[in-house]
């Protein structure tokens, strides 16, 4: 909090990249260190139970049966990250830091491209420290079988050397600050626009400084409540996860409708996002059965139908407030050509991706 709120923006992405060094580090010592304490890789892929072992199923992910059925992970998940990264302003924020819209589009294709690496290397630390669970009697009894949040600060605590525990808990701590500072930056930038400024002009000296005072009042109000969420059923990056889910198909939707339609006025916006937030929240409360990343495609299709079938209702937006943000013709598709062995690529990586995980 307080770096943020001296530094801003730069101080985000700089410590971000410290921050990712220092948890690089903590993935690989903690993983060395497991095998080293198994004995081999062998052992620890042998000591994993087999049920663990499978990446995906082929559930639809609407009945129940799978906790990774891979039509919700594949087709939720698409419209989850599109949201995220397009539209999240704690994402965003990143690449509108960037000089020009290319530096903007090669940071996001970088991101495409790491991030499954990235993701293999959290799951080979889960599945390396896992076996030491397993083999494990004080790691078990440290570790509740619902709280599997702590599993990795406990082996870090209990089985690795004292002079490599203080590195690996900044190496947590680094993952922490690394989502909190981007938060509390897009908390205070969406507070700053949306309520505080809009109505209202203040010179820049006055409105850094009230930008300050929003990031403190939102760091006090986010520790004040991480208190309140001790309690929580399942790991903390699920729970987040369909926190994000309940809103991002509606928010991806409305972005969507923005840069496309020129007939959806902003009453059938609203009414789409209150249909789409509200089915969600129905299927989390009362249809557990339904995969949660199905959420977002749902909520996102059901954002958009309500949307412009409210809008039929009234008047069409004025043209000339919406021409310079939406898409009128094809020209898109010609400003993007450079773009085009990128795109191959990703889609190609893509395919990749996919053989992998059915070869897991």
């Amino acid at each position: 909090m307080i770096y943020d709120t001296i530094g801003g923006m730069k101080a985000v992405v700089y410590s971000d990249v410290v921050q990712m060094i220092i948890l690089l580090f903590g993935i690989m010592a903690c993983i060395f260190f497991a095998i080293e304490e198994v004995g081999s890789i062998a052992k620890i892929f042998a000591i994993f139970p087999d049920d663990r072992m499978r990446a995906i199923s082929m559930a639809s992910g609407f009945d129940g049966s799978s906790e990774a059925p891979f039509w919700g992970i594949l087709l939720g998940g698409f419209f989850l990250y599109i949201s995220y990264y397009g539209t999240d302003q704690s994402q965003v924020q990143r690449g509108l830091s960037s000089d020009t819209t290319e530096a903007t589009k090669k940071s996001l294709f970088f991101n495409g491209i790491v991030r499954f690496p990235l993701t293999i290397m959290y799951m080979l630390m889960g599945i390396a420290v896992g076996a030491v669970y397993f083999q494990s009697a004080d790691l078990q009894a440290a570790v509740p079988p619902d709280k599997l949040d702590y599993m990795i600060p406990q082996y870090i605590l209990l089985h690795l050397p004292s002079g490599l525990r203080a590195i690996l808990f900044a190496a947590i701590l680094a993952a922490a600050m690394s989502s909190l500072d981007s938060a509390l930056n897009s908390l205070s930038a969406a507070t700053m626009r949306d309520f505080i400024t809009r109505k209202r002009h203040y010179e820049s000296q006055r409105e850094l400084f009230l930008s300050k005072v929003v990031t403190v009042i939102w760091g006090l109000s986010i520790t004040a409540f991480a208190f309140a969420v001790g309690a929580i059923q399942g790991t903390v990056v699920e729970v987040v996860n369909k926190i994000g889910s309940a809103f991002y198909g509606p928010i991806v939707a409305t972005f969507l409708i923005g840069v496309i339609s020129k007939r959806v006025n902003s009453r059938g916006i609203f009414a789409g996002i209150i249909a789409g937030v509200g089915l969600n929240l129905y299927l989390w409360l009362l249809q557990p059965q339904v995969y949660w990343m199905w959420w977002n495609l749902i909520g996102c299709a059901v954002t958009a139908v309500v949307a412009y079938g409210f809008s039929g209702f009234g008047a069409a937006p004025d043209k000339k407030t919406i021409n310079e943000y939406t898409i009128t013709d094809g020209t898109i598709f010609a400003a993007e050509r450079n773009w085009m062995p990128y795109y191959i690529a990703l889609g190609v990586y893509f395919v990749l991706m996919l053989a992998i995980l059915f070869a897991l």
